[in-house]
């Protein structure tokens, strides 16, 4: 009989949630699972975010081997900002050309090269998709069509200073333009009734009744470098005296992609055109539309249920090909805990009782437990189920500004305002913080303008270490403890941050000290964002663990998300390399 392994990943499964669902009969296709075979706790890595922790997942490195430890990394030599998650460089000719920068090598790259038929679907940090043998669909990191994570547009008539809202005038028909990539526009065109609006897009013409969505429309944007095609989608939100119509992020065409969003590059297109148009962006599901409140609850969620059924529909249909290994990551969990944990964290400053978005997270839980179902239905009796997740969740109610610390402490100096990591004076700061994972210092010899020579940088990182312990608010400690870099990691972490902060829990880095900048006047500050669920504090990996779940009896005793790699290779009888995994086998 062929051996066959599916990877079933849960983004953001919090270990505390799923206990208590299954134990209210709420997630029974996930109890099944776990009483047919074993299920415990997955260690995380540090930062417990999910293309750090999916890297791990992938190639069964730490970060300090696979080279990725925060969503946002400071250019040493350019002191400029980057996404942690791939770069985007100008070819000649102008065309957008994407580099991966995670090392090590997934693991089903090597089942293909063993003859294991292999897919993978959505994992994180798979974009650009590259070649080899098996089959692919790209997960975050995955750019929209204008180069962003995803952020959409909205045309509104109400004056409202949202940098993604255009303001129309308050007529029946109106003209304005959809921006596309690299400042390119083309014509949109509306006619609005009481309840309802015609569309006029490129070469698309469509009503909307208020409150319904549009099909995907194919769109073109004309560059120096050729013509670039997306797929955007609309909802009428207003028709009446306020008239607003929501526009998608625009996602890369998977009919004509003029990047290699999967492998082969046709499947991106067959898939489309057999399961339909699947969300492809880095943030799938539109968070920055609900942050920026361009949208509401209800829109979000439409969205969200969208997204997991389109996803759902793919690995469906892999399934029903020839396969031997497989695995996917659906978002769902995860993006209703960022957005709606603060009605039901009665601490978060910006709690909401009462609401009927209360019980929205523990429904996503339970339509994540029907696709279990659904999914292991269609699994031959025999194969190897696992259902893990990257990291477990919290609620963020504080936003802590390292960076103020510092800069009271008299280590770091700014030019200016402040805003962000470009203001900083240099030659009288010996540390900063970017990201959200920890602090660099100004080291000589490896940033641009470093003024901290070997000599006075463990003296130095002592100092911080101490300065963070004693900082106290509201009678709390806001960090639990503090790490150096080699106390976590091991490879080439030479330009990795040297203090890794553990904070409480509720506090997370602020946005201003991701950005290297000052944020507000205090350290700390409220959380009044709908992103109010969080998992990246940083803090300790046991207390930001996963969940894994398996369909046979495994010893799951300190399992830890590298395990996963080493695991599948050595089920299918492949012998890893001496050194080839930090992870251990499981099996």
């Amino acid at each position: 009989m062929t051996k066959k392994v599916l990877i079933l990943g849960i983004d953001g499964a919090s270990p505390e949630k799923v206990k208590k669902l299954i134990s209210e009969g709420r997630m029974p296709n996930l109890e099944k699972i776990s009483k047919q075979g074993s299920q415990s706790t997955l260690l995380t890595t540090h930062a417990s975010q999910s293309p750090v922790a999916w890297s791990s997942f992938s190639t069964g490195l730490n970060p300090g081997k696979h080279g990725l430890y925060d969503f946002i990394t400071r250019d040493p030599n350019s002191l400029s900002l980057q996404l942690g998650l791939n770069r985007e460089e100008i070819g000649t000719g102008g065309q957008s050309v994407y580099k991966a920068i995670q090392k090590g090598k997934p693991f089903w790259e090597t089942l293909s090269e063993n003859n294991v038929k292999a897919f993978s679907l959505f994992i994180p940090v798979t974009f650009p998709a590259k070649e080899w043998s098996g089959r692919l669909v790209c997960g975050m990191g995955t750019p929209d069509l204008r180069g962003t994570q995803g952020v959409p547009t909205l045309f509104t008539t109400r004056n409202i200073e949202k940098q993604d809202a255009v303001i129309i005038e308050n007529k029946e028909q109106v003209s304005s333009t959809l921006s596309g990539p690299r400042e390119s526009t083309i014509p949109i065109s509306f006619k609005f009734f009481s309840d309802k609006v015609s569309i006029k897009v490129a070469d698309n013409n469509f009503e909307l009744s208020e409150g319904e969505w549009s099909d995907w429309q194919k769109v073109s944007f004309n560059l120096e470098s050729g013509e670039r095609e997306g797929v955007v989608r609309f909802k009428l939100l207003h028709a009446g005296a306020e008239k607003e119509v929501y526009c998608s992020p625009i996602m890369i065409s998977p009919f004509n992609p003029f990047t290699p969003i999967s492998h082969p590059t046709r499947l991106s297109k067959e898939l489309a055109e057999k399961v339909g148009v699947y969300k492809n962006n880095s943030f799938e599901s539109d968070v920055h539309g609900l942050k920026e409140e361009l949208i509401n609850e209800q829109t979000y969620l439409e969205d969200m249920y969208y997204t997991l059924e389109s996803r759902v529909k793919v690995l469906e249909h892999e399934l029903e090909r020839e396969w031997q290994f497989g695995c996917i990551d659906l978002f769902l969990v995860d993006r209703a805990q960022h957005m709606f944990m603060r009605f039901v964290d009665e601490k978060h400053p910006y709690h909401e009782p009462n609401s009927i978005y209360t019980g929205e997270i523990d429904k996503a839980y339970e339509k994540i437990d029907e696709a279990i179902g659904r999914i292991s239905e269609k699994l031959p009796k025999d194969t190897l189920l696992f259902v893990i997740s990257d990291h477990g969740f919290g609620s963020y109610r504080y936003s802590v500004d390292i960076n103020k610390i510092l800069h009271k402490a008299g280590l770091l100096s700014y030019k200016s305002d402040g805003s962000s990591m470009y203001d900083i004076d240099w030659s009288n700061t010996k540390a900063f913080a970017c990201g959200f994972s920890g602090i660099y210092l100004n080291l000589e010899g490896r940033e641009a303008n470093g003024i901290v020579n070997e000599e006075e940088a463990e003296e130095l990182k002592q100092k911080i270490k101490q300065v963070l312990f004693s900082f106290v608010w509201r009678e709390s400690k806001v960090f639990e403890d503090v790490k150096f870099k080699e106390e976590i990691y091991s490879g080439d972490i030479s330009n990795f941050p040297e203090l890794i902060p553990y904070y409480a829990y509720g506090f997370r880095a602020s946005k201003a000290t991701a950005l290297g900048g000052l944020g507000c006047e205090q350290a700390v500050s409220e959380n009044m964002n709908k992103w109010s669920g969080d998992h990246i504090g940083p803090g300790s990996p046991s207390k930001w663990a996963g969940i894994i779940h398996c369909n046979q009896k495994l010893n799951l005793d300190n399992a830890n998300i590298m395990d996963l790699a080493p695991t599948v290779l050595e089920y299918f009888g492949v012998k890893p390399e001496d050194g080839q995994f930090d992870g251990k086998s499981l099996v």
